[in-house]
């Protein structure tokens, strides 16, 4: 599995809790563009490999009874410290309830002891043919793929397979179709079977990685925030206080994001994201962003040049407007890093 966030698992007792490893690599290509100048683990990864250990708690619970586990709901996922390549992390979740489709579950990331994420989770459990009667084939296909996997997550050292460097690019919306200065801003996605995350995720059934949705309204929101502040800021996700899932994205659907301003301070600002399928609803959230620029001592995230050459492929100087309608100006800052770029390489 391309997506896999775990490289084995430690301890898992049916019904109760679950405690798994991964050491991560500088090979990973996010690493790449989160963030070129100073690499950090994407929040939402953190968020991820506490879903995939809690897909796995649940579905050894029900003994792979079931063939589908989707994340239906996020609380309070707060990201607490920033995780480096070459370091270990931990990741844990427990049980607390459970009904006969929902299963409800407390989860953290740590590393050498410390807490560097947590979050609450409500998983959604059933069979695609309970469903989708035609993709009853499919149930038996994930269930043996997902047995597979859990198999490659041994507690055995002799026996598990880490994770596989990746080599997708941490760009998770496709352009912007608005954006208003300090007030609101819209994108696009459209999943694909290319998508690298996509391989194997849920074999049969592809479906976008909740996580990844979220990073989809992160990047919108953030760069929402971030403009308004001239780009002068060293903003990451810092919290997500909820997240509620209301389908899936499959491939071909266009998910269309839309983000607003609520809130701003001087160490945080709040975000609220949705994304629509369709016109239907899909996804509801609320995102917290914090300034790391002390954390940094003196390092940016991004060169200027780096960010202005991502800002114009999204598009975002296409569409991109102030409060007054006037077209939104590129910082001079980053005009000036992308001129000595071109400089250099003797470009007029």
């Amino acid at each position: 599995m391309r997506f896999r966030q775990l490289d084995r698992i430690v301890d898992l007792q049916p019904g109760a809790e679950i405690t798994a490893e991964r050491t991560l690599s500088d090979r990973d290509h996010f690493f790449k563009d989160h963030f070129p100048q100073f690499p950090v683990l994407p929040g939402v990864l953190s968020l991820e490999s506490m879903f995939q250990a809690c897909d796995w708690l649940v579905r050894k619970t029900d003994e792979f009874a079931r063939s589908v586990v989707l994340l239906k709901e996020v609380r309070n996922a707060k990201f607490a410290d920033l995780v480096r390549p070459g370091q270990s992390i931990t990741v844990s979740a427990q049980i607390k309830s459970h009904d006969e489709q929902h299963v409800k579950l407390a989860a953290r990331v740590t590393v050498a002891d410390k807490a560097v994420a947590s979050a609450r989770l409500v998983v959604e459990r059933f069979n695609l043919a309970d469903r989708l009667p035609a993709r009853q084939a499919t149930d038996r296909l994930l269930r043996k793929h997902k047995r597979a996997q859990f198999e490659a997550l041994d507690l055995r050292p002799d026996r598990h397979q880490p994770v596989a460097p990746t080599n997708f690019r941490w760009m998770w919306l496709d352009r912007f179709t608005e954006f208003i200065r300090g007030q609101r801003a819209a994108a696009i996605k459209t999943v694909s079977l290319t998508d690298e995350p996509m391989d194997m995720y849920m074999p049969g059934y592809p479906i976008m990685p909740a996580s990844l949705i979220i990073e989809g309204l992160a990047q919108t929101g953030g760069i929402l925030v971030n403009e308004s502040l001239d780009f002068d800021k060293q903003l990451v996700l810092a919290k997500v206080s909820k997240a509620t899932f209301h389908r899936v994205a499959i491939p071909g659907d266009t998910m269309t994001f839309a983000t607003e301003i609520l809130d701003a301070t001087a160490d945080g600002f709040m975000v609220r994201g949705t994304s629509r399928i369709d016109g239907e609803p899909h996804v509801d959230a609320e995102l917290v962003f914090a300034n790391v620029k002390h954390l940094l001592g003196g390092v940016e995230l991004m060169d200027p040049a780096d960010a202005l050459g991502m800002l114009r492929l999204y598009g975002l100087y296409d569409v991109g407007e102030t409060a007054t309608g006037d077209p939104l100006g590129v910082p001079e800052r980053m005009l000036d890093a992308e001129n000595k770029i071109f400089a250099e390489a003797g470009v007029e």
